[in-house]
């Protein structure tokens, strides 16, 4: 007899994007890009950096 389960996928990806700050150090330029102050230079890169993992659990209802 079949059962219903729920599988979970998870990927692990991450996005690299680029921008332009004027700065008068490093520290500075990253706390200026934190605060949304920056101009993205080109698209984002998305990788995945880790292949999917799945997990399946038995079906028990209407569970949030």
């Amino acid at each position: 007899m079949k059962k219903l389960y729920r599988v979970k996928a998870t990927i692990v990806r991450r996005s690299t994007a680029h921008y332009r700050v004027f700065a008068e150090g490093g520290a500075e330029a990253e706390r200026l890009v934190r605060l949304g102050l920056g101009e993205r230079v080109g698209r984002p890169i998305d990788d995945v950096i880790e292949r999917a993992s799945y997990t399946a659990k038995l079906d028990k209802g209407e569970e949030a």
